[in-house]
């Protein structure tokens, strides 16, 4: 006795409407064949279990990354300088690459006036550069300090440059007529 075939009602998925999703294809490819439904769902658990794992993991490095620059900053207000740059590296590393870049700027941009405080500055000048380089409410500002900053250690050429780029990306900055006075250009 010889077993007839029997027709399928399938739709294969390189002549499905080419107007469907992904997502729409998926479903039917799923709608019909049943054993990957179940797959499918477990997949889709897993996936999402992952996703929310991903995203607390992410949270919970933003609020850290806040709670730590705080704290650096209560310490730098009383007067524990080197706590509060202890305090401020971990924020930075904290909060490097989430959308809370400022915050990343603002802890840069007070590692750099600590070290200039204690004269060190290369390495103000290394954190008021890295400030520079991110995008945020503190590049004016950290422009003025690199400027600042290599004219302390008399470089000043380059404080000119970083002067001169300051007036020309912030011609109307409230410190402009000062920074154009101080040049020469009043």
């Amino acid at each position: 006795m010889k077993r007839e075939k029997k027709k399928s009602s399938r739709v294969p998925l390189h002549l499905a409407e080419p107007e469907v999703s992904l997502g729409g294809r998926l479903q039917q490819m799923f709608a019909q064949r049943p054993i990957l439904q179940g797959v499918g769902i477990g997949v889709s658990i897993c996936a999402l279990f992952g996703a929310v794992m991903l995203v607390s993991s992410w949270r919970g490095r933003q609020v850290k990354g806040i709670e730590e620059l705080q704290e650096g900053m209560r310490l730098l207000q009383n007067g524990d300088a080197t706590l509060a740059a202890s305090k401020l590296e971990l924020a930075e590393r904290y909060l490097e690459g989430g959308e809370e870049s400022y915050l990343t700027q603002l802890a840069l941009f007070k590692l750099g006036n600590i070290e200039e405080k204690k004269g060190n500055l290369p390495e103000a000048r290394r954190q008021y550069e890295a400030s520079v380089d991110m995008d945020g409410p503190l590049k004016a500002e950290s422009l003025l300090a690199v400027a600042r900053v290599l004219a302390l250690a008399k470089d000043d050429s380059l404080a000119v440059s970083y002067y001169r780029k300051f007036l020309e990306q912030y011609p109307d900055f409230p410190m402009s007529e000062i920074v154009r006075q101080k040049m020469g250009g009043g």
